[in-house]
């Protein structure tokens, strides 16, 4: 456990990653996402989520040519690690990390009835990944 958590608290780049994974667990995130939500270069971003996959603190898949990481509910030290992140981020006033991730479609005011999503029904995650980035119209 020791090797672990040296390799969880050595860089700021990782404990903003951290925040962002650990603040949105149900999230998939790919690498030029986390670059852009935490605002490291994409070479720091490659480098942590390369070390905290070791530890399996990150799930890896795959997903057409993208590569995409969730936290991993089994990781040992998660209640833990969440439990701090929190508390660390209540104690900040700065901006927390994510916030600038678009809404879930189903929870925006439509202006017109039609333009509402059935409720249920739930777009595919490669379909909702393009759609969150505005490449809607390319994935056809």
């Amino acid at each position: 456990m020791l090797s672990e958590l040296e390799v969880l608290f050595s860089s700021g780049a990782r404990v903003q990653i951290l925040r962002l994974f650990l603040l949105h667990p149900d999230r998939q995130f790919y690498q030029r996402e986390l670059e852009r939500e935490t605002e490291q270069p994409i070479r720091a971003v490659q480098r942590e989520v390369a070390r905290l996959s070791e530890i399996d603190l990150l799930l890896r898949s795959e997903e057409g040519n993208r590569v995409y990481y969730q936290v991993n509910p089994d990781f040992p030290l998660l209640d833990e690690l969440t439990a701090l992140l929190e508390k660390a981020t209540d104690s900040e006033p700065e901006e927390k990390p994510g916030q600038h991730l678009p809404p879930e479609p189903s929870s925006i005011q439509q202006p017109f009835t039609w333009m509402e999503s059935p409720s249920g029904t739930a777009l595919p995650p490669a379909l909702r990944q393009r759609q969150v980035e505005g490449e809607w119209d390319h994935a056809y």
